[in-house]
């Protein structure tokens, strides 16, 4: 068993979705540039082509070929449920005449909830796609593949955990009184762990350039700094900041529904299809529609279909489950609409196949006690190891390396 003692170092992870290297200046981080230039580390991550296996690569260190972790929704063999039931038939469909998607969302997930089902991220799936794909939460693979999380690990040494995300639905206000509260108690767990999600809302909505991103960067900032300082007074205490990824202004726009409907193919019949932002991806069941599909999107010069063999170098899943052909856009090209955007076209995007507008970033502060590696790139299977290392303990499972030299 190990025996914590007074002076063990307790972890603080604040997880900022889609913050970005490029808002890391004086002008818009006045405080996080200034112990950037005392005596925090800052590191870039290397961008992974993973959208929701991002966070579990974060939380299992270990890539997304083990975890089995890729994208927000699977294709299932057989519908976990039909929609045949009248009240999510009739909300579904409602959803599709609404005339903004965040009130469509929220339709949809009340829906879910109201009826007992997996609730799934957002999504605009049309009604008559839906049973087909399958949100699928993380730890599902995890369980299955039996990879234990960052967090498993902590409990399993038994050393303690605050979560003050213990809803999906808090507000970042919401979060950040909950930590500031926790904070003033002095009671601090050897790990500690909170997400900040607004930055990425604004980033889509109007773009990593505007004025709203940058308002948001700097009240971000000045919350950062109430809650680091909030317990400076406490020596022993290392705080994490990272990102997932960043955001790249969008200037193209790109209709494949639109495309695919020109065909004679008919969806459910001769193939499906699933539209990410940044990708589309098929499953078919005739020959005939693949080569139809493959010459239509051959002539998109924003884009281009990857192999499975470039998935495997990424160290992505490569099952069908995610689908038989995949055509990714390049940076700066979105797919609208999507299943995740019907009527307002995102003006930022991420999670693209080639990644080199921005990156992630890892802050750690202060880095007193330890050497921290030199490299100025890290990678997200590296965050859980180093974490573990943090709090001195073992990490077999981990395929990435620890950033703590000593």
């Amino acid at each position: 068993m190990f025996v914590e003692s007074k002076d063990s170092i307790k972890v603080v992870m604040i997880f900022v979705d889609a913050f970005s290297s490029r808002y890391v200046n004086e002008k818009y981080c006045p405080f996080l540039f200034k112990i950037l230039q005392s005596n925090g580390e800052y590191k870039l991550i290397e961008p992974l082509f993973a959208f929701e296996g991002i966070g579990t690569t974060i939380f299992t260190g270990t890539w997304p070929e083990s975890h089995g972790v890729w994208t927000s929704f699977i294709r299932v063999d057989r519908p976990r449920y039909q929609i045949s039931n009248l009240i999510l038939s009739i909300s579904t469909k409602l959803s599709e005449i609404i005339p903004n998607d965040r009130l469509a969302w929220d339709l949809r997930y009340l829906t879910y909830k109201l009826l007992g089902k997996p609730v799934p991220i957002p999504h605009l799936i049309p009604s008559n796609l839906l049973k087909y794909f399958q949100h699928i939460p993380w730890y599902f693979f995890t369980q299955k593949n039996k990879i234990l999380t960052l967090f498993d690990v902590v409990k399993k040494h038994e050393r303690t955990i605050a979560n003050l995300n213990v809803s999906s639905i808090l507000g970042d206000k919401m979060v950040v009184e909950r930590t500031i509260k926790y904070f003033r108690s002095k009671k601090i767990a050897d790990l500690t762990y909170l997400k900040l999600s607004k930055l990425d809302l604004i980033g889509h909505k109007y773009g990593p350039k505007s004025n709203q991103i940058k308002s948001c960067v700097k009240i971000l900032d000045s919350v950062l700094q109430k809650i680091i300082k909030g317990i400076s007074d406490i020596s022993n205490v290392i705080f994490l900041v990272f990102s997932d990824h960043g955001m790249v202004p969008v200037r193209n726009w790109i209709n494949i529904a639109q495309l695919l409907d020109r065909t004679s193919l008919k969806t459910g019949r001769d193939f499906l299809f699933f539209l990410d932002s940044t990708m589309v991806r098929f499953w078919f069941s005739k020959e005939k529609a693949r080569n139809i599909i493959e010459s239509m999107l051959s002539n998109i010069k924003c884009g281009r279909f990857i192999s499975r063999s470039e998935l495997k170098k990424l160290r992505l899943p490569t099952n069908d489950y995610y689908g038989e052909l995949i055509f990714v856009l390049d940076e700066h090209n979105v797919i609208h609409p999507d299943f995740f955007h019907r009527h307002e076209p995102v003006k930022g995007m991420h999670g693209y196949y080639k990644s080199s507008y921005d990156n992630p970033i890892l802050i750690i502060y202060p880095p007193d006690n330890f050497r921290i590696s030199t490299n100025k790139y890290l990678r997200f299977v590296d965050i859980a190891p180093t974490v573990l290392d943090l709090l001195e303990i073992p990490h077999h499972q981990c395929e990435g390396k620890s950033i703590i030299r000593g």
